[in-house]
């Protein structure tokens, strides 16, 4: 049986953190469900979950001599995995190695920089991996590397080639279930996850969920979804919270109501939470009561800024005024509220920014324990709209390396603010937190 290896990085170099908010690399996981599902051996190494030393891996490699070492991208560890990938190749200079993921998909040109990363995949990456070995394995007598779509590689001159793009996978119910038994330390996540959907159906100017995805939002049989989560929740052991990973599980209204229904035709008690958008979930808010009955136990929504005209600039479609019309209805339903902020919009002053200061604190004074205000700062990654105007939009980065863009962090400054503004706004955010949990005491 012929085999591959997959590396993933943390995205997140404090492994306290990254081991608390540990979330199972599903992408990856789909990548490698396929590829068994067509005879091949995987292994999946996620070192933000487990320890492994170097000489660890390379056991793991000289014992299954894989086809591949593939790594897995995120902007935050770009750079660090450049490191590895140049270990591995100096190492096991006959085995290919591939870069896939969110950065080499919305950034390509950035992983050419290194002549030891001899393929880059972009985009969904379930079919052009399997072509991918099957033109190694077979010298590409049955497949060229030419031939597939959305792959980047080097050819005999040491000069990288395009294939031509692909086109996602529109029917996303075609992939097999995810097989979470390459990371066995995935079923002891504090929050479990599945995804039922792909990219977003909004366009917020610093979201790169769009271009991730092609620029269309696909979802799952909510059938689908549904056994995957009763699936989940056995092979956890215990009761745990499903975190549904979907940057908007709430857009079709039959789709919830079918979930609601089928949790509780079921009589088997699961508990979740998801993310949903304002303009998603306002005007269909009779769901809400549904939502609780199927055990949904927190909605997170995206706010973003206290000032309606930041809202507007950065595309987010949707009015204060639903904002919290929506949070009060989810809260009055029983059902606890993750509402998101940031600082440091393109568009933003220390007016705008003290709006968003004010709206975080009336939330958190107004409902306590059933509203979570999480906060973060403007990041521009690449995919983003922002990331591709900055100039236009007059932002400048003030970091110069991708390792930096962490959103706890200043990263630009505008005409507007520095980088002590956006730390300073922080640093009041956490102090309204912390005393708003000493009241609740």
């Amino acid at each position: 049986m012929e085999s591959v290896i997959y590396i993933v990085k943390s995205n997140c170099d404090n492994r306290e953190l990254a081991r608390n908010n540990y979330m199972p690399p599903l992408g990856l996981l789909s990548i490698a469900s396929m590829l068994q599902l067509h005879g091949y051996h995987v292994e999946v190494i996620d070192l933000s979950i487990k320890n492994y030393r170097t000489e660890d891996i390379n056991q793991i490699i000289e014992r299954i001599q894989p086809l591949l070492i593939g790594f897995s991208v995120y902007t935050e560890n770009v750079d660090a995995t450049f490191n590895m990938c140049k270990y591995f190749k100096r190492r096991y200079p006959k085995i290919p190695i591939v870069f896939g993921g969110p950065h080499p998909t919305l950034d390509p040109e950035y992983c050419m920089r290194k002549r030891y990363v001899d393929f880059i995949s972009r985009g969904d990456g379930e079919q052009s991996s399997l072509e991918l070995l099957e033109a190694i394995r077979t010298h590409q007598k049955l497949i060229r590397f030419q031939d597939i779509h959305g792959l980047i590689y080097l050819d005999e001159n040491k000069q990288y080639q395009y294939g031509e793009e692909r086109r996602n996978l529109e029917d996303l119910d075609l992939l097999p279930i995810i097989n979470r038994d390459f990371i066995p330390e995935s079923y002891q996540a504090l929050t479990p996850t599945v995804y039922s959907s792909r990219g977003c159906p909004g366009r917020c100017i610093y979201c790169a969920a769009p271009s991730m995805s092609g620029g269309k939002y696909r979802i799952r049989d909510i059938e689908n979804v549904f056994l995957e989560t009763l699936l989940v929740t056995e092979r956890c052991g215990v009761p745990r919270e499903i975190f549904y990973i979907d940057d908007t599980f709430t857009v079709f209204r039959n789709r919830v109501e079918r979930f609601v229904e089928l949790c509780e035709n079921s009589k088997i008690k699961i508990i979740w939470r998801c993310e949903s958008r304002v303009d998603a979930l306002v005007k269909n808010s009779d769901l809400l009561e549904g939502m609780k009955r199927a055990g949904c136990k927190r909605i997170q929504f995206g706010i973003e800024s206290g000032n309606q005209q930041v809202l507007d600039q950065i595309r987010k479609h949707m009015s204060l005024l639903d904002a919290k019309e929506i949070i009060d209805k989810t809260i009055r339903c029983g059902i606890p509220v993750a509402a998101s902020f940031m600082f440091g919009h393109y568009c933003d002053t220390v007016a705008t920014m003290t709006d968003t200061l004010n709206l975080m604190e009336e939330l958190k004074k107004q409902y306590g324990s059933m509203i979570d205000v999480v906060y973060g700062l403007n990041t521009p990654f690449p995919g983003t709209y922002q990331y591709d105007h900055m100039e236009e939009l007059g932002m400048t980065f003030t970091v110069s390396s991708y390792s930096q863009l962490d959103m706890y962090g200043p990263v630009i400054k505008t005409k507007n603010f520095d980088a002590k503004i956006q730390l300073d706004f922080y640093g009041k955010a956490g102090k309204l937190m912390a005393s708003n949990r000493l009241e609740a005491k």
